[in-house]
């Protein structure tokens, strides 16, 4: 079996794309031994290749020439085409289904008129009566190691926090927190995920070393299992991507911020699940926001049921029910 990725990530639109798209790749390396290879944009992040991508098969190429993509496409010859673009061209959809490859898109839209040429769609909030749609949490698209994990115990003060905003953070919300916890009067230690695509490190710095409380957080780079770092942290500040998933798999309570449009509906939904609690778009004047920390902190009760809603929403065996529906669906031999 041969799958190729046409995917897309950096610092102004984030790198979800890329882990979501290694995760399945990985998944078909090990069920099929599937041959694999990514094309990647042409304004996508230089360190991708070298980190989130590294040991695959990647090309870089510039999706404003549809016929050089395409001959990319055909070259490769791919048993499916598993794709994670915020926005899809009618011209290349168009020349990409006369090439026979099953398509697969991983939508986060509503709205599915760009995904109507597609074989099947993967969609975590949205369903469509126009195209064969895997739809809901059942299907995130998660580490194998968020399967079937035990229900958490709950402490009674949360010591041990998160942080984690992507891996390049474009509203540099991270450090936004960082400062809000800074002057928070209870005994915490923070966790703080640096992703490949923050940037400048003197930067990074400069801002740590500006802290009261410096020595209470923890600086993560290059981070590997993110899976431990969750399961270890009594609460987590995450924006809408899919850390929330993460966080309702591993029963970790979090207190979440949209980044963009897509995210602030996203988070929508999950607030209504009830796995999170959702403060929308960063408000650099919300004079709650401290108080409010305090008290998730200190409430017991309420992470508790964060957690327990969470934990029933994900079971983190989404990516096995999506290779099985790709093969089965297409017509694929494995």
């Amino acid at each position: 079996m041969k799958v190729l990725f046409n995917t897309e990530g950096n610092k102004f639109i984030g790198m979800g794309a890329f882990y979501d798209c290694t995760i399945l790749a990985e998944k078909f390396r090990e069920r099929f031994n599937a041959k694999i290879k990514f094309l990647i944009s042409h304004d996508s992040e230089k360190v991708v290749k070298s980190v989130l991508l590294n040991g695959y098969d990647v090309e870089r190429v510039d999706m404003r020439e549809t016929e050089k993509f395409l001959n990319s496409v055909k070259e490769f010859k791919p048993d499916v085409v598993v794709q994670n673009l915020l926005n899809l061209k009618e011209d290349y959809m168009y020349g990409l289904k006369k090439l026979k490859a099953k398509i697969v898109d991983i939508s986060h839209k509503s709205d599915f008129k760009d995904h109507l040429k597609a074989d099947m769609v993967i969609n975590l909030l949205y369903d469509s009566t126009d195209v064969k749609c895997l739809y809901s949490p059942r299907y995130a698209i998660l580490d194998n190691k968020f399967g079937n994990l035990n229900k958490r115990e709950t402490k009674d003060i949360a010591n041990k926090l998160l942080i984690s905003f992507g891996g390049s953070d474009v509203n540099n919300l991270t450090f936004k927190l960082i400062k809000v916890l800074d002057g928070i009067d209870v005994d915490f230690r923070v966790n703080v995920v640096i992703g490949p695509g923050f940037g400048d490190e003197d930067v990074i710095d400069e801002n740590l070393n500006s802290l009261t409380n410096k020595k209470r957080f923890i600086i993560n780079k290059k981070v590997t299992d993110m899976v431990s770092l969750i399961l270890s942290s009594d609460l987590a500040f995450v924006s809408g991507g899919r850390t929330i998933c993460e966080l309702a798999a591993a029963g970790t309570p979090g207190i979440v911020f949209a980044q963009n449009e897509l995210e602030y509906c996203r988070l929508k939904e999950f607030e209504k699940w009830g796995s999170v609690l959702n403060y929308g778009y960063f408000m650099d004047n919300d004079n709650n926001l401290s108080s409010d920390i305090e008290n998730v902190v200190l409430n017991k009760a309420l992470r508790e049921e964060l957690s327990r809603k969470g934990w029933e929403l994900v079971d983190g065996n989404g990516v096995d029910r999506i290779i099985d529906a790709i093969v089965e669906h297409n017509g694929i031999a494995a």
